[in-house]
């Protein structure tokens, strides 16, 4: 997806977090960055970044980052990996505890787009033994996960990325 295109649904996910802020009993304490915020969520507190999906918070290298103020939650329109973060998803009215996997994910829909992200982010977070995960994968396929998974671990060259 393009920068432009990714920032434009970026801004929609926003506008679409603040018209459900009232039902999602959330309360914005400060805005930290133009996209993170210092939330009061159900009596907890939660720094929170908007993404358009949830495995956005790795090819951003987010998962990479270490800040005062560490990010707690994610909020998205769609969650489509494993993240070690509260996710609350805007498509359909879902929060989703740290490390728990998407709703619309079955082992059956590993060899989709989908299931394809949702392994990267087990592999990532460390929730899956990687010999385990990919021992019914072609010898290629298990390289390729692999090769992704440390690409993914890399940091991006440049600035880090702002919040």
């Amino acid at each position: 997806m393009r920068q432009k295109e990714w920032e434009r649904r970026r801004k929609g996910v926003l506008n679409g977090w603040h018209y459900q802020l009232l039902s999602r009993e959330t309360i914005i304490q400060e805005q930290l960055g133009k996209w993170t915020f210092a939330v009061m969520m159900r009596g907890h507190a939660h720094v929170a970044h908007i993404l358009v999906q949830s495995f956005d918070y790795y090819e951003r290298r987010l998962h990479l980052r270490h800040d005062k103020q560490p990010i707690t939650l994610l909020i998205c329109l769609a969650h489509t990996t494993c993240v070690p973060l509260h996710v609350e998803v805007l498509d359909v009215p879902m929060s989703y505890d740290p490390y728990q996997l998407p709703a619309i994910y079955t082992p059956e829909k590993r060899r989709t787009v989908l299931g394809k992200r949702v392994v990267l982010g087990q592999l990532i977070a460390q929730t899956v033994d990687p010999d385990e995960a990919l021992v019914d994968f072609a010898p290629s396929t298990r390289f390729a996960y692999l090769a992704r998974m440390k690409h993914l671990l890399k940091p991006l060259p440049g600035r880090a990325p702002a919040l």
